[in-house]
């Protein structure tokens, strides 16, 4: 007899998502070929095991993005970071494959950046850029009734701690680093 159909949701996070012919990604190394192609494998390696996954991948929206293509939420998280407040605006896409990215956008701080603009010339800005897209992102995903967060890199690393020790109490996360100099 077969099991009943499970919906998982997973969020997935990275500094760069592949996709550049799109308009909306980035790619600089490994990282990007990998949040490109892991959705799709692992949501066709699920429905083999009576799975559907729901995965949302949430990124930074780099200046170059053409943001006419991303559909604007109604959520603006507010972080502070050294006494100072960044609002961000979160934007949604689903790409022609069904994948869906979730876009953190701070004028600010991101109205001049590429994925690779800040490090290595910079790494006390990359590190506050860092922490105010991860509390922005922690934001987002503990609205989001995940069943499991999954971290690519040191760049959303701060993540973590910005969701907290009750969230992580009920929902597993998993930190993939790929790039370790």
């Amino acid at each position: 007899m077969p099991t009943q159909q499970q919906t998982l949701r997973v969020a997935i996070l990275a500094w760069e998502i592949g996709r550049v012919s799109s308009g909306l990604g980035a790619k600089i190394g490994g990282l990007g070929t990998i949040i490109e192609e892991l959705p799709a494998e692992l949501v066709k390696t699920a429905r083999q095991q009576n799975i559907d996954l729901d995965i949302a991948i949430l990124s930074p929206c780099f200046a170059h993005y053409d943001k006419r293509q991303l559909t604007r939420l109604d959520l603006n998280p507010q972080v502070t970071l050294g006494g100072h407040t960044f609002p961000f605006e979160v934007y949604e896409h689903v790409f022609d494959d069904g994948q869906r990215a979730i876009y953190f956008w701070d004028r600010g701080q991101l109205h001049w950046t590429t994925a690779s603009a800040i490090y290595p010339s910079d790494p006390r800005m990359a590190l506050g850029l860092y922490a105010t897209v991860g509390q922005a992102m922690a934001s987002y995903i503990t609205q989001g009734q995940f069943d499991t967060v999954h971290l690519h890199d040191y760049h959303v690393g701060l993540v973590p701690f910005y969701l907290g020790d009750a969230y992580l109490q009920n929902v597993p996360l998993h930190l993939t680093i790929h790039n370790a100099i």
